[in-house]
C-alpha cells in the first residue's frame, strides 16, 4: 500500500504521538530499552519507506542546552563560561540556513567585555551532534570577524562557541553577549 505521507508529516506525526503518549492521559508501551515509549510513523520518500520514531521525533528538540534564535537578522547570544571550553549556549542555525539553502556571511560582535579582554578572546563555532563528537564549524572567530554559516552536516542540531587559545572565560562578566547579524549582499 502506498503511502502519501512526506517525510515531515511523519516527523510531525511522530512527536504528536510522543507528545500524547508522554501525556499522564495515556498509558504507554514501555520498550526493553528502559521505558523508551514506542510509536513510529512510517512514510514513503522517493520510493522507499522511512520510519520515523518519537527518538527520531525528539533528537534534535530535546537538548540539555538552552536554544535562542534569531529575531530576523539579528541573534543574541549571551557570553558565558559554561564549563570546558564551551562559552555559548546553542543557537538556531537553521532559521538562517534551512536545508538546500547557499551559505551566508554573519558578522559577529562581543558586547559587554573590558576592550582588553573582548579584543584578545578568541571563539570558534561548533556544531551539537547528540551522541558524537561535535565538530568546528567555523575557525577562529574575533570581534568584529565575518565568517560563512552553512547549514551543516546531517545531526548537527545547533550550534555554539567555544573559546580557543585566548583562556579568557574567567574574565567574562555577567551580562556579556555576542551578537550576531546577517551580512546582506
Amino acid at each position: 500500500m502506498k503511502s502519501n505521507t512526506s517525510p515531515f508529516t511523519a516527523s510531525l506525526v511522530a512527536l504528536a504521538l510522543a507528545i500524547l503518549a508522554l501525556s499522564p492521559f495515556a498509558a504507554p508501551r514501555a520498550a526493553a530499552d528502559g521505558g523508551a515509549v514506542v510509536v513510529s510513523v512510517i512514510a514513503e520518500e522517493g520510493g522507499r519507506l522511512i520510519k520515523k520514531t518519537i527518538t527520531d521525533a525528539l533528537k534534535s528538540w530535546k537538548s540539555e542546552h538552552t536554544r535562542y534564535y534569531p529575531d530576523g537578522d539579528t541573534l543574541i547570544l549571551p557570553l558565558k563560561n559554561l564549563g570546558g571550553s564551551r562559552a555559548s549556549f546553542n543557537f538556531n542555525h537553521k532559521s538562517w540556513v534551512p536545508r538546500g539553502s547557499q551559505p551566508v556571511e554573519v558578522q559577529m560582535t562581543i558586547h559587554g567585555l573590558p576592550d582588553d579582554v573582548r579584543d584578545r578572546i578568541k571563539l570558534v563555532m561548533k556544531a551539537d551532534k547528540q551522541g558524537r563528537e561535535d565538530r568546528d564549524r567555523s575557525g577562529i572567530v574575533k570581534d568584529g570577524s565575518t565568517f560563512t554559516l552553512r547549514y551543516g552536516t546531517r545531526g548537527d542540531r545547533a550550534y555554539y562557541f567555544v573559546e580557543r587559545e585566548s583562556q579568557l572565560k574567567a574574565l567574562i562578566p555577567e551580562g556579556a553577549y555576542i551578537k550576531l547579524v546577517l551580512v546582506k549582499k
